[in-house]
């Protein structure tokens, strides 16, 4: 899989396709073949964040008359392939009297199905949609009838799992998850599409192998698993600890103990060779006692428990042996905290990765007083933490000032360098729980010591890694009973058994 794709409008994905398929109808339909396979596997994990898949799920397949209907038809035909007891159940929304070629040829390659019609679709129960009725060609606005069918389904309050090929049917049918084939199309990442489309999952049916050279007007790019990959390979057999970095973590406080804790555990998790912990005196003992492998210095305290500014030269004395820093997660409000992190930014030749309520404007006050040969500096706010740092700027506007590195925390996570913007779809809604960002502050900030020099696959390979964990977690123990550490759990078998 190509790590990194560009996200292209429907006319430049069009123009793609017609460059690498033309009207050479084998060619559509290996194309066809390769998304049903690809979605059939995606659809059956995606819905184990509901519940396992029964051994005979009811599919209801929504059809147009296009090749969008082909790739239904062909997916069903493979989940029924997997799954033998599958019920499929076919709505034809526009008809059948104007299939296109390759779409009679799916219909015929499906062995076992029904065709139904509207009133049997609204009242029977499914685990399982999948919307092929219209492509990413389609024209709005969305006319009569087909509209109000769009709205009967809807409302239909027994599908389990919705599901859309591309781009979900003029953008007026509500989906659970939007399956990108081939491409990934600029209306799926527009914030007003956003509850219509759902989460977005991106099927790489090859359409990449060579570099993209045609348009790109939206200049944003979509991670891929395959940023990963450099972290499957074996490491050298003649190596040692140092040549994987030694990260710096100054962080935590005694109102916020747990935020340490997890970013801590997690940075053991990236690899990285060693770690040395600036944390609040209190906590030292007991946290060295659960996390051996990590070394501890007591870092004096303020009065409420935060990091004293008398500390200052504990770490700075040592700026020679690490590779990176982290600072932010729980070190609380505590104004002489904020000042210690403040003027550690100024000093620090290391680049330094910040988080939490390190995200504040003094901070970047300081930060511009750095020596320009010093390394770069990070920050991995959610919306909340970056309007306040950004003062109104977007992110372009904000990395181009700043010189910030800046990943933005959410539904769909960006990332933007040197004026560009790359997105995440990984993760979903396991992650909406207090302590899912200290995790990810710790793989960055691990990856970032091993590689200081290029900040940016750091960043981008914690935030897939981190999304790709959140995903199995929640495939494995669903969305809701299942505690933010867990995630550590997990970062380790999707890189050793190549989980996606």
């Amino acid at each position: 899989m190509n790590d990194i794709v560009p996200i292209l409008s429907c006319n430049e994905s069009a123009s793609l396709e017609a460059q690498l398929l033309g009207n050479n109808e084998t060619k559509i339909w290996e194309a066809m073949k390769a998304v049903g396979l690809s979605l059939a596997n995606t659809v059956l994990e995606d819905f184990q964040e509901i519940a396992p898949i029964p051994s005979n799920p009811k599919i209801l397949v929504l059809l147009g008359t296009g090749h969008n209907a082909g790739d239904a038809i062909l997916t069903a035909a493979e989940i029924l392939k997997q799954l033998p007891q599958t019920k499929i159940k076919l709505f034809f929304a526009l008809g059948q009297n104007k299939l296109k070629p390759l779409v009679k040829k799916a219909l015929e390659s499906l062995p076992a199905h029904e065709i139904i019609s509207l009133e049997q679709t609204l009242n029977e129960d499914f685990d399982i949609s999948l919307d092929g009725i219209l492509g990413m060609s389609f024209h709005l606005p969305v006319e009569e009838p087909l509209l109000s069918i769009i709205n009967l389904i809807n409302q239909h309050p027994h599908i389990r799992f919705r599901a859309s090929i591309d781009i979900p049917s003029g953008l007026i049918l509500r989906t659970d998850f939007s399956y990108a084939t081939g491409t990934a199309k600029t209306p799926l990442f527009d914030d007003v599409n956003k509850e219509i489309v759902g989460r977005i999952r991106f099927l790489d049916i090859g359409f990449f192998k060579k570099e993209y050279t045609g348009e790109h007007i939206s200049k944003e790019f979509l991670l891929n698993a395959g940023v990963l990959d450099p972290l499957r390979k074996l490491r050298a057999p003649s190596t040692d600890k140092r040549k994987y970095g030694h990260l710096y973590i100054l962080s935590g406080s005694r109102n916020y103990p747990g935020a340490l804790m997890m970013s801590v555990k997690s940075a053991i998790k990236s690899g990285v060779g060693l770690i040395t912990v600036f944390a609040p005196e209190s906590l030292v003992a007991s946290f060295a006692a659960e996390v051996p492998e990590a070394m501890w210095v007591p870092f004096p305290e303020t009065k409420s428990g935060g990091l004293a500014l008398s500390g200052k030269q504990l770490l700075l004395e040592r700026l020679s042996k690490g590779t990176a820093l982290l600072s932010g997660p729980g070190i609380g409000e505590d104004p002489e905290t904020l000042q210690l992190i403040s003027e550690i930014v100024e000093a620090c030749n290391l680049p330094i990765l910040l988080d939490a309520n390190a995200l504040m404007p003094e901070v970047f006050d300081y930060a511009k007083k750095r020596n320009p040969s010093f390394g770069s500096i990070i920050g991995t706010p959610h919306l909340g933490e970056f309007n306040r740092i950004s003062k109104g700027k977007s992110l372009i506007e904000w990395n181009t000032e700043s010189q910030v590195i800046t990943l933005l925390k959410g539904s769909i996570s960006k990332i933007v360098h040197q004026g560009m913007i790359y997105n995440s779809t990984f993760g979903g809604p396991v992650l909406a729980r207090g302590g899912s960002g200290d995790i990810l502050s710790g793989l960055a900030g691990g990856l970032l010591a091993q590689t200081p020099l290029d900040p940016f696959g750091a960043l981008s390979k914690s935030l897939v890694w981190h999304g790709m964990s959140a995903d199995a977690l929640a495939r494995d123990k669903g969305q809701i009973a299942v505690r933010t550490s867990d995630l550590c759990d997990y970062l380790s078998p999707v890189l050793h058994k190549n989980y996606q």
